[in-house]
């Protein structure tokens, strides 16, 4: 069983695949493996913790967590050393309550513009450091992380007209990043999908 929590970003990625030809599984029943997915608009890392605690009342614990979160709490202007420490204290939490689940960083994605922004480059250096310093976390506690290469600044057509959420063809490289990651961690040892050469 894998769960994907995270922001809208999630909850549209999920309407997507449910009417694509990913499924909403993507494709992993081969692997022996569903997906659980759940997504809230607006969705900041204080309500992940929450959010896993609910939901193990109704389903029992997953052999994998995909956290997808944090780029409302950038938006937000929070401290980036504050905000790193509170992540890592809750992943370490989740661990703790999680004990034989994996858990998986899925990089915090850039945005077109941040809410309330006053310099875009500084936010987006915040975004860079939290996303290197979470994913080497992570790996170091024997998780996962996953990069979405293609959706950058660079390529604007990914972008929705918010300059936050992703188009139909952003959402397919989104889900298609993800496919690909847990068709890796599903039978290898590997740590981070894509490669680093790609």
């Amino acid at each position: 069983r894998i769960w994907i929590v995270g922001s809208s970003l999630i909850r549209n990625a999920f309407v997507r695949a449910k009417n694509s030809s990913f499924g909403a599984n993507l494709e992993l029943r081969s692997l022996q493996a569903s997906v659980f997915w759940q997504g809230k608009g607006g969705m900041k890392w204080d309500e992940v913790l929450p959010k896993v605690r609910t939901l193990l009342r109704i389903e029992d614990p997953p052999a994998y967590l995909m956290i997808h979160c944090c780029g409302n709490d950038i938006a937000g202007k929070i401290n980036s050393i504050t905000l790193r420490h509170e992540i890592e204290a809750g992943l370490i939490t989740l661990s703790r309550m999680l004990p034989n689940t994996t858990l998986v960083w899925s990089q915090i994605l850039p945005r077109l513009k941040w809410r309330d922004e006053d310099d875009h480059r500084a936010v987006n250096k915040i975004r860079r450091r939290i996303n290197s310093k979470i994913a080497t976390f992570v790996m170091r506690m024997g998780g996962r992380y996953i990069r979405y290469p293609e959706l950058c600044e660079q390529n604007p057509g990914f972008f929705a007209t918010d300059k936050v959420h992703l188009t139909q063809s952003g959402n397919d490289m989104f889900l298609y990043h993800i496919q690909q990651a847990f068709q890796l961690f599903l039978i290898s040892d590997k740590l981070f999908s894509p490669p680093l050469s790609y």
